[in-house]
């Protein structure tokens, strides 16, 4: 079975331009995640996706495999999943198991990668996915949604007034490690399939690079 890493890293940004190429404790976000996935030991394939040269040069300096990706692929309306389908027709990969890694989690470890990994693996036949999660403050049953006309419970309007102890355990999905089987990807399109498994990452690990606010906080945080 082949095992696949694949990193996207798309060169435009809205909030942080060149953010796959911003530095944490001297290293870049795009060479922190070639760098986690390598430790591994474990893919046959590490591949880096993206529309960038620059992203591409510092990506070849870790010995990734480069997958230029077409500029539709390359807005900041498309789909994660479309460029990591267009990689696997780029490389004629239709089997084995994907991991994708996105470059805004620097501090995910090569630990955490097989630790979802491994979950995956020991339950291929009980789980559809696995997803890196960490846990959530805000409980969406305490949020309202905007209809178009007025703000509406996302769920039943009763939970609005619980105690937040009382209601279901809810996590969410940090964005760092993505595993599944790459058959499934290709059938169905999308990260999510159920039943989902997911790994749990403390709150310190799980920051997601999005502004330059993040990009500080994770270069004072020195992991």
């Amino acid at each position: 079975m082949q095992k696949i890493a694949v990193i996207l890293a798309r060169a435009g940004s809205k909030g942080i331009p060149n953010k796959n190429l911003q530095l944490v404790n001297g290293i870049s976000l795009i060479g922190r995640a070639i760098m986690s996935a390598q430790d591994c030991n474990f893919f046959d394939k590490i591949i880096v996706s993206t529309d960038g040269q620059t992203i591409a040069k510092e990506a070849a300096k870790y010995s990734a495999d480069i997958v230029m990706r077409p500029e539709y692929l390359a807005t900041d309306k498309a789909k994660s999943i479309d460029a990591l389908l267009h990689v696997f027709a780029s490389k004629n990969i239709s089997s084995g198991l994907s991991v994708m890694l996105q470059p805004t989690s620097p501090f995910r470890t090569s630990e955490d990668i097989m630790s979802a990994v491994n979950m995956h693996q020991k339950n291929q036949r009980g789980l559809g996915c696995v997803v890196s999660v960490k846990h959530m403050e805000e409980h969406p049953y305490k949020m309202l949604i905007w209809d178009g006309v007025s703000y509406t419970p996302i769920s039943n309007a009763k939970y609005l007034e619980y105690p937040r102890q009382s209601l279901p355990k809810v996590v969410k999905h940090n964005g760092a490690i993505y595993v599944n089987r790459i058959e499934d990807l290709i059938q169905h399109q999308r990260f999510f399939i159920e039943p989902i498994g997911t790994y749990l990452m403390p709150e310190e690990r799980s920051i997601d690079i999005d502004t330059y606010e993040d990009l500080l906080a994770a270069n004072k945080q020195g992991l």
